[in-house]
């Protein structure tokens, strides 16, 4: 329920960005090398062989921060008066991931016990952008006013079980099945009016030609995939781990649509005005996703250091000629012959090309208590090159690049990290010309990203110690009050203790 209440919350990564923010309490301050690492209840994502390895049940999560999180579209936005860029400033978000493992089956003298199963919920991929922009000048002796505000927001959580089995003290196997949904929101507000005089008692201008026009898009898609894991550690404290994910498998998806538009024109005889209203319901979606192989190694070149490398590689989806339709096609109104649009930035229609990522990560452990963890990591676009002009929309082609820092805590079955974690992109991206022509609204341009994350980590093994504390604690406070009973039992001369 709480990973429910908290969902909303922000793992950042781009649709077409594979490599999420890395998770987990390690693998966050190690820049996400963790499928040869893995031992920690993260690894039921990264590689779910790893939770064999973890010596006791256990529940693992993070909260993040989200310090600041821009991006400039560079002239996004273009009209007859002029150009604006298109920027992003977030506020700060609270994020959460959380897995609960816990290890079955009989207690082996090395390897205690062979079996984990874990339940586990990461919001893999979660941005929301927001545009607003304002301009106003002349064009053909007439003063324009012009807004344009949009934003989108996609969501992705997925909701897991895992299963592990250590088959040797140096083997083990894995498998997570998962369920994904991804949801996506985008709303947009277009007005533009010709100013005439202002009437200062009413603050209103005159107008000879106004536009408004909103468009709103919803779309929820549901997937089952999974991710089998196998991790081997060598006699030289070498372990590699790897996990290898099939295409998902589309349960369901469905959009919705509508679109509103109010235009004026006072010049032409008569004047005219128009209103459009157009809505559909349960169309189909689709956002599959694809296979993927990830490829990793730690090693110990002394007993408190670890290195590791983490390689991934991602198929694509789709195609040119074949694209993954995310808006199904809408029909005309039966009344008014409308047909919706889902608006100029939403994305209606994708493909992704293969694509492969790199992560690399060091953990040095000081006096077995203070864990100091740094990390790099690449997200590598998927997006297909865009073209110099477009009639159709299509998403950033942006590369980014991360880094990680934290610092922790770990004694006694805790294991407490604080750090950060930022990642800068730079790519193209599509800018939008209201007046483009022959159709031609979308525009080459370049884009910039920054963000910065600090988050809180850990818990490992807390909750079975707590249990397991607490446990003792009252078995104690039992025989102490049973062998004070069989004291007053013999004092007062009764037969046996009372309960």
């Amino acid at each position: 329920m709480l990973v429910q209440l908290a969902s909303p919350a922000l793992t950042r990564a781009e649709p077409f960005n594979y490599q999420t923010l890395p998770l987990g309490q390690r693998a966050l301050g190690m820049g996400g090398a963790f499928t040869g690492l893995a031992n920690d209840p993260s690894a039921a994502y990264y590689n779910p062989a790893g939770l064999a390895w973890i010596a006791d049940s256990a529940l693992s999560a993070s909260l993040t921060v989200n310090a600041f999180d821009r991006r400039t579209i560079d002239s996004g936005y273009r009209t007859r008066i002029g150009d604006r860029s298109l920027k992003h400033d977030s506020e700060p978000s609270l994020p959460v991931f959380v897995t609960l493992v816990k290890k079955v089956g009989r207690k082996h003298p090395v390897l205690q016990r062979r079996h984990a199963i874990a339940l586990s919920t990461f919001v893999v991929a979660r941005r929301k952008l927001n545009f607003d922009v304002e301009l106003r000048g002349e064009f053909m002796g007439e003063d324009i006013a012009d807004t344009f505000s949009a934003d989108r927001e996609e969501t992705t959580t997925w909701n897991g079980l895992s299963h592990a089995y250590r088959v040797s003290e140096r083997l083990s196997f894995g498998v997570t099945g998962f369920l994904s949904t991804t949801r996506t929101r985008y709303n947009q507000e277009h007005i533009s009016v010709s100013l005439g005089d202002l009437d200062r008692i009413t603050g209103s201008y005159g107008s000879r030609t106004s536009l408004w026009e909103t468009y709103r898009a919803r779309s929820e898609v549901r997937n089952l995939l999974l991710r089998f894991g196998v991790l081997y550690e060598t006699k030289s404290h070498l372990r590699l781990g790897l996990m290898l994910q099939p295409p998902s498998l589309h349960v369901r998806g469905r959009a919705d649509v509508r679109a509103r538009k109010l235009t004026s024109d006072h010049v032409g005889m008569p004047p005219a005005g128009r209103f459009i209203n157009a809505s559909e319901d349960n169309l189909p979606s689709h956002h599959p996703l694809p296979w993927e192989l990830r490829v990793g190694a730690s090693y110990k070149p002394i007993n408190w250091v670890t290195v590791a490398l983490d390689t991934s590689l991602y198929g694509k989806n789709g195609s040119k000629s074949s694209p993954v339709v995310a808006i199904g096609p809408r029909s005309p109104d039966k009344d008014t012959g409308a047909v919706p649009e889902a608006g100029a930035l939403a994305l209606e229609t994708w493909y992704r090309k293969m694509t492969a990522n790199v992560s690399i990560g060091v953990e040095a452990v000081i006096e077995n208590t203070v864990a100091l963890r740094g990390g790099f990591f690449t997200s590598l676009s998927a997006a297909p090159d865009i073209p110099s002009v477009s009639s159709t929309y299509s998403s950033p082609d942006m590369n980014l690049y991360g880094g990680a820092l934290s610092v922790g805590y770990v004694a006694s079955g805790y294991d407490l990290s604080l750090g950060c974690a930022g990642l800068l992109g730079f790519g193209d991206a599509i800018a939008y010309n209201i007046d483009g022509p022959d159709g031609n609204v979308y525009e080459r341009t370049t884009v910039n990203d920054r963000t910065l994350y600090i988050f809180l980590s850990g818990a490992k093994s807390a909750v079975s110690k707590l249990a397991s504390t607490a446990d003792k604690k009252l078995q104690q406070i039992r025989r102490e009050y049973e062998a004070e009973a069989a004291r007053e039992a013999r004092r007062t001369g009764q037969t046996r203790p009372p309960r």
